[in-house]
């Protein structure tokens, strides 16, 4: 191509020292590139992940847990109901009430499912409206409007939790 200074191949300098590689008879393939003298080989990552631990705690730990539940509000009987709902093995519960209450708190489930449904519905409208906000930097005239319209549908699920977690009491106290 062209015969300027700089465009010929250069011959190899035999007097540069060059880097030992290790062989291994092991390897049939010859040494890896990244294998160097006086180095490890890399390790990878392991790429599986492990499962949740699951624990089966002893009365005297249920018993502790369940008071730290009450502390934060979350009263026993609430719980209790729960794990009949679930089908938690618990000691506490008599198989007998447990399949009462499965049939009597299904609907209250299904309750509580429309509820998390509504409350995800109010998140995603005020996470639009504060997208919004930050992205034009005015207030739209209805935004007051539409604030208080959120306001009052929470408030309203509010209204219906408290009033479920009435009947679960009442369901519970009452067997």
């Amino acid at each position: 191509m062209g015969g300027g200074v700089g465009s010929e191949p250069k011959a190899l300098d035999s007097g540069t020292p060059t880097v030992p590689v290790i062989v291994s008879d092991a390897d049939p393939q010859g040494p890896h590139p990244t294998q160097r003298a006086g180095r490890k080989p890399r390790i990878g990552r392991p790429t599986t992940k492990e499962g949740p631990i699951a624990f089966r705690p002893r009365p005297g730990t249920r018993a502790q847990l369940e008071k730290r539940a009450g502390e934060q509000s979350l009263s026993v009987v609430v719980a209790a109901a729960v794990d009949a709902y679930l089908g938690r093995k618990a000691r506490e519960v008599d198989p007998k009430l447990r399949a009462a209450l499965a049939a009597e708190l299904a609907p209250i489930g299904d309750q509580l499912a429309a509820i998390a449904t509504q409350e995800s519905a109010i998140g995603n409208n005020l996470n639009q409206q504060a997208r919004f906000l930050n992205t034009y930097r005015e207030l739209p005239y209805s935004y007051g409007d539409e604030l208080a319209a959120l306001n009052n549908r929470h408030e309203e699920v509010l209204a219906e939790l408290r009033a479920i977690r009435a009947a679960l009491e009442s369901l519970v106290t009452d067997r």
